[in-house]
């Protein structure tokens, strides 16, 4: 329970408030920042997450340096980094424990007999490419009750067939929660008073949602 309260601490203080989403140093900058402001802020939290920074950065130093360097190197090697990081971390085993964590370690020794198999040079951003390709290539379903639902997708959906199909879709713009219009100084209005309109942000995508369904008769 301590540690969730960290994490949680972590993720809505210093994450989403100040909204911090990458690099370690920036992340113990904005937590010693925030605990200069605010002494009183979690004073057991602020150490806690200070020494997990520190930690983090120690584990990850030799795979930072390969991820900023432009130099191709052999992909045995970047695996190598990042399963020592891994290990160092106690994450391996917390992986190995766990259903779907074992799945992303069978893929990562999949990984290491491509690599001895056909030993290449690839720059960090190629092989981070590699490694997000092999693990989504392997989908993972919970072990549960049956349900008469489940989630696919296009590639396992290909020969199945079904009595009816939904695509739907929504840019950014119509998501749900956006933000109530006012009608005090809308498009309409600025004309009206001859102000330069409200910038309007054009989403750059859009998400789509597909449902296969296939109708069954009921008990």
């Amino acid at each position: 329970s301590e540690h969730l309260k960290n994490v949680f601490r972590l993720e809505q203080d210093i994450i989403v408030y100040e909204r911090i989403t990458a690099n370690l140093s920036r992340y113990k900058k904005a937590l010693q920042h925030r605990h200069a402001r605010l002494p009183q802020w979690h004073p057991e939290t602020h150490t806690t997450l200070l020494q997990l920074l520190v930690r983090l950065a120690d584990a990850s130093s030799a795979l930072i340096v390969s991820c900023r360097s432009n130099k191709a190197v052999d992909t045995r090697e970047h695996l190598a980094l990042l399963l020592t990081s891994l290990n160092t971390l106690g994450i391996t085993t917390q992986l190995a424990d766990d259903a779907a964590g074992a799945i992303v370690l069978q893929q990562l020794q999949k990984m290491q007999h491509a690599a001895e198999q056909s030993p290449c040079n690839m720059q960090w951003r190629d092989f981070r490419t590699w490694l997000a390709n092999n693990l989504e290539q392997q989908p993972f379903t919970p072990n549960g009750k049956p349900s008469t639902v489940h989630l696919l997708n296009l590639k396992q959906a290909e020969y199945c067939e079904f009595d009816a199909v939904i695509i739907a879709s929504a840019n950014a713009e119509f998501l749900p929660g956006r933000p109530v219009q006012t009608p005090f100084f809308n498009q309409s209005v600025r004309r009206a008073l001859k102000l330069k309109p409200g910038q309007t942000k054009k989403p750059d995508y859009f998400h789509v949602l597909v449902i296969f369904y296939t109708l069954r008769p009921t008990d």
